[in-house]
């Protein structure tokens, strides 16, 4: 009896736990709408929902009928919960608002091997492809793409040249259905999801042989469909990305591998391959929180991730900039490794997709020791200049609580690279060539946190380097070390400084610094064991920084390099050194400022600088250009330690050694360490002095986006690439611009540039070097540029800044002739152009610029022979191809943009409109535009008188006479006709008077509004003119009877002024004449360079009188 009543008490406290756990579901289904923590006993919850199922079809259970013996309930089917869809969890709410939610980009490469046909072996096809998909469910994703390959026939095959190649593109759809979506309810946030994938494609392959030796085994070329499916494996690394893993098997239809239909019995082909990729979500792929599903119960309270947390500063993604150099060291070469040694450079751009993946492209310089001489005297180098794209891994990333501020960490990363190898055969009879070169690295960056978004780099990089020979490929490795700098960009939104920090630097301000290094310049060969010394330069070194971003830097530089030769004949080796003196401005810019935002606070500080100057060595002068990077640590409060690398180039000739590599002009590397202090008071005392000069108000508003402008420019050029030498190639440039800034940042210009330059110099045939023939050229295009603006960058930048910088490139098309002693050839011209624009505000709607212009012209179906210094359009008439050729220009102008200042319309005006008589008078200097010119002639001074009648704010009349005086020295039986008659040179004077009416237009008040107290405005007029000659000159024989006529043109020009009081102000005049059009004859015989008009540019500096 005593069992009995144990067992009833053991059943009924069973009882009670049960009908507790029975009561415990339907809390447990109020408390997940605040989403409580659950417990894992998944038992409990499905028995909640099964009581709560059968209450609602009114069924009763009060106790379990196999205990009690009572009858089974009715119309209750076990099978529907034993086989109970449970078993699939549901997962969170998969939502598809939006175009561009689920949307993806999926990139990366991989490997793809063809089975073994028995007839040949290449080597695995390097892959790669990018994708577009888009995720259409939680289990269903398609996707779309592109890719491309490349293989090499593989070594060891005695009837195949290994310099064989066999590429590939193909375009393929693939279905990807996610297993772990499936079994285990939709996660986004999942850290690793299983997928199963399987698609179509279509590709297009050709091989490239040599002397047709494959084609007894394969096609050269072919097409095949293919189907391939395999898995994915994906691995969560951020709110937009995942790393997957791709193994893939591959059936084609014939000739996929590209082998002849008579030697592949089974017609089709097998594949089999390894893709990793990067995928990218364009929004963040992350449930919101109110969609969870269990999985929200199912874990510890923030252990998810939500949307609601996709833009936190743990999550961000940035964009760096990397800089590193280092010793490099050559494998599988005839050098030992100790001997094949050199050094590498390389600057990239990344993105981190995540804390976790990223990808970054890079530029890479090596420049080492590759092979001998057969006396072993003599290294001949290798350079390699090439472009790599790497992905990033970086493992700590994946953990959920990394931040961007880690002290220490390591990146590992794999890539390919490609472009092309420098190799020196023999160096001392100068046998080298070019190859196209690729490989594969990896390696690891190991990094020390310096400060905010600043980190310290060491890169070991292992590559394995290709390159063809015509009928063989070679190999060799390449290992470096480099040490260098990481800067990230971090936006805004995460810039936490503390307002309150006190200043430790002004934002503006005077530097200078100085500091001693070593450099190298790139060679082809050296001699061994010939050594220099670790010291061997300088610099010195002053600026002005403008803002926390911008400033300017005036540098003094002094190089040198030794080069062995040998003298006499006997083997003995005397050094030489090159020195040289190098002077330089560079445009100085703050890039951890611009990434990281400007903190008073940080110690370190990274600088880029670009500009150019004058490189002086053995009485020789040449143009230099430069740019660099520096990293300087503050040690105090106004004194920096700094380290920088500098790039010189230079032109091939300023070196005079075989030894020098010149094909890309004279490079030489220059580092070097130092100290730099910055001045604060100097900096207040400037800026006060600069503010008194210019009595405009600034406007402290921010820039607003939008603002139309116009340009005029004028300034002289060289052309050092045409057959007259350097010295004697300048000219002049015109150019004209309407132009728009859509933001502060950046903006475009329309513009139409003329220029003239010296084409040709044909000795004289008295020797005289007064009488040598120029032969010209001239240029009309029209270009179309893009301008960025660096000191919008800065938070204190406004459009009335007192003064700023704009970078711009572009690309121009037109026209070029050359004109030699009697002939003229004309093409057409196109190239890139890029240059700076230095400027400084005049008045609220007026700046004063100076514009260094570079362009590179490249030229089509012209032809030069040095023989007899002619030109021509075909090439049967002998000669050189002038393909292409560099232009340097510096033009100085005035840049006047639209604004909606309130003085728009007249309404700010302080004192009456102007309305009224006006005079001026002043002097200059002119020129003519022509097809030759002997290289006595020179710019000759004139004069200009000029009255007129303002009627209001706007428009106005003016009457101008000019004088000009043109000075010429002519071959006197040139000028009696094509026939030379006389022998001997003539020298003559040329006086014409010039009369002419013009309608007069005031640009200022017209853009920017009439203003009474402006002191600076710019009018442009037009209208006709009327020339006659003066008198014959020095030589009455030689001024023919059409330089006495009368002659009807037209004139139009560009004047600004200067107010120094109400009514006395100073001017500039460009005025351009043209004669000659119609039937009206022409001033000057054989001078003109526009068919028959005459063109004569006089420019004058004088004093106004408005009355």
């Amino acid at each position: 009896m005593s069992k009995m009543k144990s067992k009833m008490k053991i059943l009924s406290i069973y009882a009670v736990c049960l009908m507790a756990l029975l009561l415990a579901a339907p809390v447990e289904a109020a408390a997940s709408a605040s989403y409580v923590e659950q417990q894992p006993d998944t038992t409990v919850r499905d028995l909640g929902d099964l009581e709560s199922k059968m209450q609602s079809m009114g069924l009763q259970a009060p106790v379990d009928t196999t205990n009690t013996l009572q009858n089974k309930q009715r119309n209750f089917n076990a099978l529907r919960y034993t086989l109970d869809r449970r078993h699939r969890f549901a997962g969170d709410k998969f939502e598809n608002r939006g175009f561009w939610r689920h949307w993806l980009m999926d990139l990366g490469g991989g490997m793809l091997q063809y089975a073994r046909n028995g007839s040949y072996r290449f080597t695995p096809i390097t892959d790669f492809h990018v994708h577009i998909g888009r995720q259409l469910s939680p289990m269903v994703t398609l996707r779309a793409g592109v890719s491309g390959g490349v293989s090499f026939a593989s070594f060891g095959q005695p009837d195949i040249y290994t310099s064989t190649y066999s590429g590939k593109i193909g375009a393929d759809l693939d279905l990807l259905y996610s297993l772990s979506n499936y079994l285990y309810g939709y996660r986004p946030e999942r850290p690793f999801d299983f997928s199963l994938m399987m698609g179509v494609g279509m590709q297009y392959g050709r091989m490239m042989d040599q002397e047709g030796v494959v084609s007894t085994y394969a096609t050269h070329s072919g097409t095949a469909a293919n189907l391939h499916a395999g898995f994915q494996f994906k691995f969560f690394a951020g709110s937009h990305a995942a790393l997957a893993i791709e193994p893939y098997v591959l059936l084609g239809s014939d000739g996929m591998d590209l082998t002849r239909n008579d030697v592949n019995w089974h017609r089709f082909d097998l594949g089999y391959g390894l893709n990793l990729s990067y995928i990218w979500y364009f929004t963040p792929m992350l449930s919101a929180e109110r969609n969870a599903g269990l999985f929200k119960r199912r874990f510890q309270p923030g252990s998810r991730l939500f949307k609601e947390m996709a833009q936190s500063y743990t999550w961000r993604h940035p964009l760096f900039v990397e800089y590193g150099m280092g010793p490099a060291f050559l494998g599988n070469t005839s050098l030992s490794s100790s001997d094949a040694t050199g050094y590498h450079v390389r600057v990239g751009l990344g993105w981190w997709m995540s804390s976790a993946i990223g990808l970054r492209a890079g530029l890479n310089i090596t420049n080492a020791n590759f092979t001998e001489d057969d006396a072993q005297t003599i290294y001949n180098k290798m350079g390699s200049e090439t472009g790599s794209l790497d992905l990033l891994l970086n493992p700590f990333g994946f953990t959920r609580n990394y931040t961007w501020d880690e002290p220490v960490g390591i990146n590992l990363f794999g890539g390919y690279k490609a472009g092309k190898l420098h190799i020196v055969d023999n160096g001392l009879n100068g046998l080298s060539h070019s190859r196209r070169l690729f490989g594969y690295r990896m390696g690891a960056q190991l990094w020390l946190r310096l400060t905010d978004d600043l980190r310290f780099n060491v890169e070991p990089t292992y590559s394995i380097n290709e390159y063809r020979e015509p009928h063989e490929r070679h190999r060799y490795n390449e290992f470096n070390v480099k040490l260098g700098l990481t800067a990230l960009l971090r936006t805004p939104r995460y810039r936490h400084w503390d307002a309150t920090e006190e200043a430790a630097l002004p934002l503006r301000g005077v530097f200078f610094g100085g500091g001693l290094g070593w450099n190298t310049t790139v060679h082809e060969w050296s001699y061994q064991g010939k050594h220099t010394s670790w010291l061997k330069n300088g610099e010195l070194f002053a600026g002005y920084n403008f803002d926390e971003i911008n400033g300017l830097r005036l540098s003094g530089s002094y190089i040198t390099d030794a080069i062995w030769n040998e003298q006499g004949g006997n083997a003995q080796l005397l050094r030489h050194d090159f020195k040289t003196h190098l002077m330089t401005l560079d445009y100085q810019f703050n890039l951890l400022n611009f990434l990281s935002g400007y903190r008073p606070s940080r110690r370190w500080n990274v600088y880029l600088l670009a500009g150019g100057g004058i490189a002086a060595s053995s009485g020789q002068a040449d143009w230099a250009f430069d740019v660099s990077g520096q990293v300087s640590y503050r040690v105090a409060r106004n004194l920096s330690l700094y380290y920088s690398h500098k790039l010189f180039f230079m032109p091939s000739s300023h070196y005079p050694s075989g030894q020098i590599y010149t094909a890309h002009g004279t490079v030489v590397n220059s580092l070097n360490v130092g100290l730099m202090y910055n001045f604060t008071n100097m900096a207040a005392s400037l800026r006060k002095f600069i503010r008194s000069i210019n009595g405009v108000p600034a406007d402290s508003s921010r820039m607003p986006n939008g603002r139309f402008f116009l340009e005029y420019g004028y300034g002289y050029g060289d052309y050092p690439m045409l057959p007259s030498d350097a010295s004697h190639s300048w000219g002049t440039a015109l150019s004209g611009a309407l132009g728009y800034w859509f933001t502060p940042y950046l903006g475009t210009r329309l513009s139409v540039n003329t220029s003239r330059g010296v084409a040709v110099q044909i000795p004289a045939l008295d020797h005289n070097p007064d009488h040598v023939l120029n032969g010209n050229t001239a240029l009309a295009t029209g270009s179309l540029d893009l301008m960025f603006n660096p000191f919008a960058a800065s938070r204190h930048s406004t459009w009335d800044d007192l003064y700023g910088m704009n970078f711009f490139v572009g690309y121009q098309l037109g026209r070029a002739a050359f004109w030699d002693a009697s002939n003229k050839a004309e093409g057409k011209v196109n190239g890139i152009r890029l240059g700076t624009q230095l400027w400084m505000r005049l008045d609220k709607n007026l700046r004063f610029f100076i514009q260094p212009l570079y362009e590179q012209l490249y030229l089509n179906g012209l032809y030069y022979n040095p023989r007899n210094h002619s030109f021509a359009e075909d090439a049967d008439k002998g000669g050189n191809s002038l393909k292409h050729y560099n232009a340097f220009s510096v033009r100085m102008g005035l840049s006047l943009s639209l604004d909606e200042h309130p003085s728009r319309g007249m309404k700010a005006q302080t004192v009456a409109p102007k309305q009224g008589i006006f005079a001026g008078i002043g002097g200059g200097w002119n020129f003519l535009l022509s097809k030759q010119a002997y290289d006595g002639n020179a710019a000759r001074w004139n004069g200009l008188l000029y009255g007129g009648y303002n009627f209001d704010a706007y428009n106005g009349v003016r009457a101008n006479i000019q004088y000009i005086s043109d000075g010429i020295i002519d071959n006197k039986g040139y000028l009696k006709g094509k026939t030379q008659v006389v022998d001997g040179y003539s020298s003559r004077r040329l006086n014409v008077a010039i009369f002419s009416v013009n309608y007069q237009l005031d640009v200022m008040s017209l853009f920017a509004g009439y203003y009474g107290n402006r002191r600076w405005d710019a009018n442009i007029y037009a209208g006709p003119a009327y020339a006659r000659a003066l008198k014959a000159g020095k030589d009455a024989n030689s001024f023919p009877d059409y330089e006495t006529q009368a002659h009807f043109g037209a004139n139009g020009g560009l004047m600004l002024t200067y107010d120094f009081s109400r009514h006395l102000s100073g001017f500039f005049n460009h005025n351009i004449y043209l004669f000659g059009m119609g039937d009206y004859g022409y001033v000057f015989d054989s001078r003109m360079i526009i068919k028959k008009v005459t063109c004569i540019n006089a420019f004058n500096i004088g004093l106004q009188y408005a009355f």
